[in-house]
């Protein structure tokens, strides 16, 4: 694991949106909450569309994210649920009794999953993040649809 990376684990608070599968056990360990948008295939396809629409291939200013559509990315795309998705829910399972893990399988999902966390979002931009001790809390207050399901 890389110095900055560990040094980000050490923090109070953190939060990563990657796709490392080569730390991607290590920074489970360290996290007292997993959230896992395990999209279907479909989904993942339209939102890439949705994406181009919105941004036109440039740079979105508010994520600092390119717009960038490849054979490359479809590839891993298509290929994700068979080559990676396994490896990453053994590495949930393996931390399922130290980690709270949320798994997230549709858009509809995570709408009402942000919801129940925040409430309907009021200024998009300045959301507080909850305690790991809240998140858990709602998380296991919800319904089982949310939860990771074996």
């Amino acid at each position: 694991m890389g110095a900055s990376a560990s040094r980000c684990y050490r923090a109070d608070r953190w939060v990563l949106d990657a796709m490392r599968l080569s730390t991607l056990a290590e920074r489970v360990a360290a996290a007292d909450t997993v959230i896992f948008l395990d999209l279907p295939r479909r989904s993942l396809l339209v939102g890439i569309v949705r994406r181009r629409l919105r941004h036109g291939g440039r740079i979105d200013p508010e994520t600092c994210v390119a717009d960038v559509i490849n054979r490359s990315l479809l590839r891993w795309v298509w290929r994700f649920h068979q080559l990676d998705r396994p490896s990453i829910m053994s590495v949930l399972a393996r931390h399922r009794t130290t980690t709270g893990i949320v798994v997230l399988r549709s858009r509809a999902e995570a709408r009402r999953f942000a919801e129940h966390l925040h409430g309907p979002p009021s200024d998009p931009v300045d959301h507080e993040i909850p305690s790991s001790r809240a998140v858990r809390a709602r998380a296991s207050s919800s319904s089982s649809s949310i939860m990771t399901r074996p």
